[in-house]
């Protein structure tokens, strides 16, 4: 847990410039990860973002987000929930998860972000840690070193990978461009 920690200290609060990430069955390994989804319910369009729940640039993320979601209704953004800013991130992460509608509970932590977040039921959910465990193995196996990390894939097949919270111009275009 402490390397993961010590990780999260890294969080990026600057954009760093997309870059294809490997793609060879790798998207595969993203549709396995645990995550909470946001936006169609029948995706053309995917994007991934690595979140933690204790991350202030994660949350600045989301409320950006918030309002595009709605202008691409064939869009889904998938929230993997990672461990790696302080103490509190994997006992929230697994309040959320392990919430009889986790996308309801995401949505009430996000709400409530700017006070001290959705409280935190009884942890140590082995299952669920592993899982958030996973998550944050494959957020590293894309370079992906601080929260919010986005992927998504476009036409070619590529993968692009976002570091940071990207302006809305920005945003706009990985949500056009995802496929």
């Amino acid at each position: 847990m402490l390397r993961w920690i010590a990780l999260g200290l890294l969080a990026f609060s600057t954009l760093a410039p997309a870059q294809p990430a490997p793609s060879s069955g790798a998207w595969d390994s993203l549709a396995k990860t645990t995550w909470v989804a946001e936006g169609s319910n029948k995706p053309a369009r995917q994007v991934y973002v690595f979140t933690d729940t204790e991350c202030r640039y994660c949350h600045k993320l989301w409320k950006a987000m918030q309002p595009m979601l709605a202008a691409y209704p064939d869009l889904q953004v998938r929230n993997v929930l990672v461990a790696v800013i302080s103490d509190d991130s994997q006992p929230r992460a697994e309040t959320i998860l392990s919430a009889s509608n986790p996308k309801r509970a995401f949505a009430r932590h996000q709400a409530l972000f700017e006070g001290n977040g959705l409280p935190m039921t009884k942890t140590g959910h082995p299952a669920l840690a592993q899982k958030i465990e996973a998550n944050t193995t494959v957020m590293m196996s894309y370079n992906l070193r601080g929260t919010p990390g986005m992927l998504y894939r476009t036409s070619d097949g590529l993968i692009h990978r976002v570091s940071g919270v990207p302006d809305e111009a920005k945003l706009r275009s990985i949500f056009e461009q995802a496929r």
